[in-house]
């Protein structure tokens, strides 16, 4: 209920300034009445004074941002560098939208050549493959179903997979062991030898007869017409980023963002270090559109990297960026998880009088010592919508989580 509440008056807004008319007008009137909307100094003054009282010194990044008002409220160490563990996700999340758009696919496509006599198949079949992160050998079974449907029960050319990249995952050398392991990504970031016989595997057990000699690695012949289509939203995987903090996807979107801002990638001989491409667009997006040349240090996705290096006030631009953006702040509100009942912030403020009133992306590492960080959005008391950002390093997450949840708190009493 909290969250169509708390970001409601945030869509009225942004309905009232998609009207044409008098649109000059009325963009000069809005900005003049977001110079004359005050930001709440109780707040102000409350920050400040637990932030003093608390004495977190380096241990404590804070920045908080009126986002009606369009003005700073309260800032503590806000310029410092400090590890985001999994908030990292927000800056790679909203990277990925304004490079893909909300309506991105990933697209994987089943496509024959030859003609079909007696169930038999006189051609060859091409599995083109994606970046797809959420689709596991299982789910072959939707492509070998379509072949069943098309009358094929046999294949006497070749089964082949087109694949669009060259790389096989590896983790990241800050990366603790067993952080991430290969098993976990979809099935086209396996070794191809895995996805060749995991391709044959779900012919077999179709009842498709083709031998195994005949699966291979190819490119879609000229000529080959498309049987099925397979299309994920990307919000689907963004979705289990922000929501669930799975590290895995956004891996693979660091992945996407490497094919896709370098589109010659996919065409080249040498389609490695797609992660190595992705890392410099996120670097772009934070210099260009977020306008930040400050000191940071990215090194994946997904926050795992304990050397990582954000400020607060970047996560706090990343949500204003957001905000700005109707569509991009229409999937944070659709996939940010709620205090206390939902995602990774699930088993976090539960009694408080925070809970169901925080929408964040949540962060932790326990190592090499701990991190805890937290950064979203929040209703003010004066009815302000709030963008925050908290990060806390070098102190026990038993420690450091109390402290975020009694700030949340005075921002929303």
């Amino acid at each position: 209920m909290f969250h169509r509440l708390f970001l409601y008056l945030p869509a009225l807004l942004l309905t009232l300034t998609s009207c044409s008319s008098g649109k000059n007008q009325h963009n000069k009137n809005n900005l003049q009445s977001s110079a004359d909307t005050v930001v709440d100094d109780a707040l102000r003054q409350q920050l400040a004074d637990y932030v003093e009282q608390k004495r977190q010194g380096e241990h404590l990044g804070l920045y908080v941002y009126d986002l009606t008002a369009d003005k700073p409220v309260f800032g503590y160490r806000e310029q410092a560098p400090m590890p985001p563990a999994s908030c990292m996700k927000l800056i790679s999340g909203v990277a990925a939208l304004h490079l893909l758009t909300d309506k991105y696919l990933y697209r994987t496509t089943l496509y024959v050549k030859g003609r079909i006599r007696n169930g038999v198949l006189q051609g060859d079949v091409v599995l083109q493959g994606s970046l797809d992160p959420q689709l596991y050998a299982p789910d072959l079974v939707m492509f070998t179903n379509a072949l069943k449907r098309h009358g094929i029960l046999e294949v006497e050319g070749n089964v082949l997979f087109s694949p669009v990249h060259d790389e096989v995952p590896t983790p990241e050398q800050h990366w603790g062991p067993g952080d991430v392991v290969l098993p976990q990504y979809g099935l086209f970031y396996q070794p191809r030898p895995i996805i060749l016989r995991q391709l044959h595997n779900a012919l077999q057990r179709a009842g498709i007869r083709v031998s195994a000699e005949r699966v291979g690695i190819g490119t879609v012949p000229h000529g080959a017409r498309r049987i099925f289509r397979f299309n994920r939203q990307m919000g689907l995987v963004l979705g289990r980023a922000w929501h669930n903090s799975s590290n895995t996807q956004s891996s693979g979107l660091l992945y996407t963002l490497g094919l896709e801002s370098s589109p010659s990638a996919s065409a080249s001989p040498d389609r490695h270090d797609l992660r190595q491409r992705g890392v410099d667009y996120i670097h772009r997006f934070v210099r260009e559109q977020l306008d930040s040349t400050g000191t940071n240090v990215i090194h994946d996705a997904c926050g795992l990297c304990s050397e990582n290096r954000v400020t607060a006030e970047l996560l706090v631009k990343t949500l204003r960026y957001a905000y700005q953006r109707p569509q991009i702040f229409r999937m944070m509100r659709a996939h940010l998880p709620i205090s206390g009942t939902s995602g990774s912030f699930l088993h976090m403020m539960e009694r408080s009088t925070a809970r169901g009133k925080i929408q964040a992306k949540t962060g932790t590492l326990t190592r090499p010592y701990g991190i805890s960080t937290l950064s979203g959005f929040c209703r003010g008391r004066n009815g302000h919508l709030l963008a925050f950002a908290i990060l806390n390093s070098q102190m026990s997450i038993l420690d450091a989580r109390p402290i975020q949840q009694r700030l949340c708190e005075i921002m929303i009493q």
